[in-house]
């Protein structure tokens, strides 16, 4: 984790977490202050918790490409 920078580990988080790259610089902004400031647990709880996952994976489905 410590050897990539912020913006690679929020891409690797989207890709895996959400099965999409980040849309733009905002998202990679707001998630990686996130990372910066409370950590990993943080920022993947912040995605897991998103509108998104839930509308996409909810809680029965795990994440794939999309």
């Amino acid at each position: 984790l410590y050897s990539y920078p912020t913006a690679k580990v929020v891409e690797l988080l989207f890709r895996h977490l959400l099965g999409r790259t980040p849309a733009n610089s905002e998202e990679i902004n707001q998630y990686g202050r996130i990372l910066a400031d409370s950590g990993l647990r943080a920022t993947v709880t912040a995605i897991v918790n998103s509108a998104e996952y839930s509308s996409y994976f909810g809680e029965e489905v795990v994440p794939y490409t999309r």
